[in-house]
């Protein structure tokens, strides 16, 4: 196995970068900085793969015009607690986050509200969006479906998706909650980190396709996408562990795909990977959801807050295990990380692969790191 190399980087310089590069791709200034919040997000929590590790997915649908940059995401059905948005092929960044901040108004007065959303791309990082709610004193759920990426329990044939479930509950003097997670072992990043890395997979969850033999061993399988840096095509089908993932990954395709209005489920939805190198017409994403509970509406914000700390403690001061220095809640160091802006890990070959895509663009980090210094010390100045 090869040690993998990380570099530190600041969050807000690579919050910076994405979004100048996202502007110079032709994004307005309120989509860029959305997509930029959301990617770097991924980053401050220390979810590299929902981070710099995305940012090749939304790039790539845009060369191949599934994504249109300059879209705005449009309500087509709207009530009292709930909405159904289209995303006219926009990102999954730009159109989950407007259902999320509609879905927190409506709760504000209904107490809790659902955002159904299609036609829109991938949204890499879901605690980018049920954070928004947390960090406003209310309860968030949300999830999407995408291309098929998974067998189901018992099979050998990639039909449904790993589909990301985020969950965040605020908190009082204690941190909040938050839950992310993949419905699925193993998914397209982590067999790619694999390949290039050259390690193996934490768990035998790929299926030769012509014996059935389950191994960890990716390198035999993973067909890179020429000129398309670390995406990736794996011949072998992805496997569950145990039913239990299976059951939260149906469900939730429920939730995101059959629930959603026009939107269509995963196995409907272009396959494999390198399909998006080209035009399809339509989004990688088939459907998402969120729903945002406001739990003022129901009783007193305080009790509530006191309860969830009180929760917390009984989970932290619970007794160690001997070689565990300290419990967490979950989520609790992503949050750490996010409102301390600690300097966050970034493996090399992502920071490579993304100053490629940024001389793309004809954006080199020299001047963009001149650029950002520039516009702190003139925020600076202001105030």
């Amino acid at each position: 196995m090869s040690e993998v190399k990380y570099i530190f980087k600041d969050p807000d310089f690579l919050e910076f970068c994405y979004y100048r590069a996202w502007s110079t791709a032709g994004a307005s200034e309120e989509h860029a900085k959305i997509m930029a919040r959301c990617i770097a997000y991924g980053d401050r929590i220390g979810k590299q793969q929902q981070g710099m590790g995305v940012f090749e997915a939304p790039i790539t649908v845009l060369r191949s015009g599934n994504l249109n940059i300059k879209a705005k995401p449009e309500v087509v059905t709207d009530g009292p607690a709930y909405t159904v948005i289209d995303g006219n092929m926009s990102s999954g960044q730009y159109t989950v986050t407007r259902a999320t901040n509609i879905a927190i108004e409506k709760a504000r007065s209904s107490g809790i509200a659902i955002s159904l959303s299609r036609n829109h791309n991938d949204a890499g990082c879901f605690a980018a969006y049920t954070s928004l709610a947390s960090d406003q004193d209310m309860i968030a759920i949300a999830t999407n479906n995408a291309l098929r990426l998974v067998s189901p329990w018992g099979a050998m044939e990639n039909i449904l998706c790993s589909l990301p479930l985020a969950m965040s509950s605020p908190g009082g003097d204690e941190a909040p909650i938050e839950v992310d997670i993949a419905t699925g072992d193993t998914y397209d990043a982590h067999i790619s980190e694999a390949y290039f890395n050259k390690t193996k997979l934490k768990g035998k969850w790929l299926a030769n396709p012509e014996t059935g033999e389950l191994t960890d061993d990716v390198s035999e399988f993973f067909e890179p996408i020429g000129e398309f840096g670390r995406l990736a095509d794996c011949s072998a089908p992805v496997v569950f562990d145990s039913p239990r993932l299976y059951s939260l990954s149906v469900m939730c395709e429920v939730l995101s795909g059959v629930l959603v209005p026009g939107g269509r489920i995963g196995p409907e939805i272009p396959y494999p990977v390198s399909a998006w190198t080209e035009y399809q017409g339509e989004t990688s994403v088939g459907g998402s959801m969120i729903i945002v509970i406001n739990p003022a509406i129901f009783g007193d914000i305080k009790e509530f807050k006191s309860k969830s700390d009180k929760l917390a403690r009984y989970c932290k001061d619970a007794k160690k295990l001997p070689d565990v220095d300290e419990i967490y809640l979950p989520g609790e160091r992503g949050y750490r990380n996010r409102v301390t802006g600690v300097e966050v890990k970034i493996q090399k070959s992502h920071w490579d692969g993304f100053k490629e895509i940024l001389n793309s663009f004809d954006l080199s980090i020299k001047e963009l790191k001149n650029e950002w210094y520039r516009e702190v010390n003139n925020t600076a100045t202001k105030g």
